[in-house]
């Protein structure tokens, strides 16, 4: 089995499979095309301005081996890493951790974004917990995002 055979690793191995995939396919994606398909590309297509990325070019190249490479080592740490995190969040009570996360956020809301963006998250946290209460998966919110931004790409908006 390519993805550790299913459970947490599988799950974990495979979705930093498909991230770093998708980061190489973007990349592609700007050096083939010249447009930006995501934040991380469109960094990138600024930093490189001015710089030939095209299919093949030294730069193209050594941009996928960097990639390449960087994903190696980022398992290695994750799974150095992953070991000792695990044993420090067995100490950690959780629900305290959620708390200060939840003031701290509330906080940062307020002092960002004021007290519209206050009840833009009390209204964004009631929406979230529909699915929770109607007993359905959450990514039937999906379309919360999908048919704004469709509007929107499609000059309605």
């Amino acid at each position: 089995r390519i993805f550790g055979g299913g459970g947490p690793r599988g799950f974990i191995s495979m979705v930093a499979s498909i991230g770093t995939a998708s980061t190489m396919f973007t990349f592609l994606t700007l050096s083939l095309t010249g447009k930006q398909r995501s934040g991380t590309m469109t960094v990138i297509s600024g930093l490189l301005e001015g710089v030939d990325i095209s299919l093949g070019s030294e730069t193209f190249l050594c941009m996928m081996v960097t990639m390449a490479i960087a994903s190696v080592a980022a398992v290695a740490i994750m799974i150095w890493a992953g070991k000792r995190v695990c044993v420090l969040v067995n100490r950690i009570d959780m629900g305290t951790v959620n708390r200060i996360l939840l003031v701290l956020m509330v906080a940062m809301t307020i002092v960002f974004c004021g007290y519209w963006g206050l009840i833009l998250l009390l209204a964004c946290t009631v929406i979230g917990m529909i699915p929770l209460l109607a007993g359905l998966h959450r990514i039937h919110l999906t379309g919360c995002l999908i048919v704004p931004v469709l509007l929107f790409k499609l000059g309605i908006f």
